[in-house]
């Protein structure tokens, strides 16, 4: 995998030179490209792009940081006519109407090509002529194309998820559609197109998010559902499904075998919702998470035990539970069966702490608990964080720690990453704030010198005025190898830290060379022998099992002890 930024030296100075590398470079299979805006003014971008057709390994290009240009997108077009590309990502579409004519000749006649993405933008209705136009090609495209699995559009119109829909009735290969962030204002989903839609028996992820769907549409979902044996995931996320939509798929559930998954976070719903998915999950063992998000439930509420039996909603039911179902939770998972390696956990403002505190030490005591996601804190932050500390200190298996709706509390993040310091498990840790208090940095910067097993750390954003402080405090730090912000923040003040991630990656990738027996490095290989971050690499290259890459560590470790 490439990772090129046009600000470097080298894209900015001689980027023939770069291209000529990439010609040459037989391994490189994934290409990333990122445009601040210098090299489009100076044509470098040309230059860069011609080298694609001739990347003879290539196979997944991401150019969402990039706008494509009459004298650019002439690359891009032969990679596609190469055979070999198969996923690529597109970001701002196309700048003119004969650039975006081209582009999409070129992506209809392509017979490689299994994964499309494309991340237009929805910020008003007046979108641009090459983006109505480029975008406007999707439905031909799925009429003629043949080879494509998986497509992802956002910024799209009510009237173009219409015209999907309708191509796919005819459409017998694409197995995964996501259409996401329609412009406010925009029109409602034609129910027309969804009636037409049911023809089709091989879709098998369907994502309409943040668009205009509404009842009518959604309750023409569910009647596709009844009698549709292939959709498995379905997410109406932020789609405008109310209360009348949300009762027909609910009921829909009761009779359909094949979903497994059902998103309607950001719906209007109710507790009489609530009741309904129940009374549904309670009928229905195939369907392993229903997500309905924030639902307001008063205290006093409870699913009736004539209506179904919670052991049968624990870990399925994914909503902001009151104390009740807390109470309810903590019980179930004490005495469930090993099933689900990952729980979500969320709550309304009304629920006690002390019910919060009973959920969290029962899922400390999960031997098959792998991943907890924290879907909101609560008021008392004392209590809280006492009730998340206790969790990453006595578990023995967690391996992935997701934090939401982190806001204004530094006082819970650094009880967390107190803990983390004594937690010997887990390798992935998300928190949705930024990185910036002082004391919330000396906290990390103490985690990440005592923990060895953390080596993927995430905030939403980076404002820390002295990085260069936390990156010398942590330098012998070896098992970090991803270090990321969902808001990209200014290269200059991360560039430090990226000298830090390349060199632990390097380490990393040299040990796992030489458990795959490719070359011998003993010295990389001594620093993260046993280490998580080792054996989770081990388990991407090889397809093997976590047991199975630790157990092939083990036999050669056991193996130097005796030479």
């Amino acid at each position: 995998t490439v990772h090129l930024d046009f600000d470097a030296v080298l894209c900015l100075c001689t980027p023939a030179v770069v291209a000529e590398a990439l010609r040459r470079g037989p391994s490189v299979s994934c290409l990333r490209l990122d445009l601040p805006g210098i090299a489009e003014r100076t044509h470098n971008l040309a230059v860069l792009t011609s080298a694609l057709g001739s990347m003879v390994s290539l196979e997944m290009l991401d150019i969402q940081g990039v706008t494509l240009s009459y004298v650019s997108v002439g690359g891009i077009v032969a990679a596609l006519k190469s055979g070999r590309l198969r996923a690529l990502v597109l970001g701002t579409c196309p700048q003119g109407k004969k650039v975006a004519l081209r582009l999409s000749r070129a992506l209809r006649k392509c017979t490689s090509l299994l994964s499309l993405t494309i991340k237009g933008r929805a910020r008003s209705l007046a979108q641009s002529v090459s983006q109505q136009t480029f975008l406007g090609q999707i439905p031909s495209l799925l009429q003629t194309n043949m080879t494509l699995r998986s497509l992802s559009l956002s910024g799209v119109t009510g009237e173009l998820v219409g015209k999907v829909l309708r191509c796919l009735a005819r459409n017998d290969t694409l197995n995964e559609l996501c259409l996401s962030d329609a412009a406010r204002g925009d029109m409602s989903v034609p129910v027309g197109s969804i009636y037409e839609f049911t023809e089709n028996r091989h879709l098998r992820v369907l994502k309409l998010t943040q668009l205009k769907l509404g009842d009518a549409a959604a309750m023409a979902f569910a009647e596709l559902l009844i009698d549709n044996v292939t959709l498995e995931e379905v997410d109406f996320s932020g789609s405008s499904v109310g209360t009348f939509g949300a009762h027909a798929l609910a009921k829909a559930l009761c009779i359909n075998r094949s979903l497994k998954t059902l998103c309607l976070e950001r719906s209007s719903l109710t507790e009489q919702s609530v009741e309904l998915f129940a009374r549904a999950l309670s009928l229905n063992d195939y369907v392993e998470k229903v997500s309905l998000g924030n639902v307001f439930l008063p205290e006093q509420w409870c699913v009736p035990a004539e209506i179904c039996d919670f052991n049968k909603l624990c870990g399925r039911l994914e909503v902001t539970w009151n104390t009740w179902g807390l109470e309810q939770t903590s019980i179930c998972l004490s005495t469930a069966q090993p099933r689900q390696e990952r729980i979500k956990l969320c709550w309304n403002r009304r629920a006690t702490i002390a019910s919060v505190g009973t959920i969290f030490a029962a899922a400390s005591s999960l031997s098959f608990l792998n991943e907890v996601v924290v879907g909101n804190i609560h008021s008392d932050v004392r209590g809280f964080s006492e009730a998340i500390a206790g969790l990453l200190v006595s578990t023995k298996t967690l391996k992935k720690l997701e934090i939401r709706e982190l806001f204004a509390t530094s006082s819970i993040v650094i009880a967390i990453l107190n803990a983390l310091a004594r937690n010997s498990t887990v390798c992935s840790a998300y928190f949705s704030c930024s990185l910036s208090d002082v004391e919330v940095v000396n906290a990390l910067m103490a985690a990440l010198n005592t923990n060895v097993t953390l080596h993927c750390v995430k905030f939403r954003g980076l404002y820390v005025r002295n990085m260069a402080r936390f990156v010398r405090g942590i330098e012998k730090n070896d098992v970090l190898t991803d270090f990321s912000f969902d808001c990209v923040p200014d290269k200059e003040d991360v560039q430090d830290l990226w000298r830090l991630l390349w060199r632990n990656r390097c380490i990393l990738s040299r040990a796992v060379k030489h458990v795959q027996g490719i070359s011998v490095d003993e010295e990389a290989f001594s620093v993260l022998a046993g280490r998580d971050s080792l054996i989770c690499a081990l388990v991407k290259v090889t397809g093997k099992t976590s047991s199975e890459c630790s157990d092939i560590v083990r036999r050669m470790v056991d193996k130097r002890r005796i030479t």
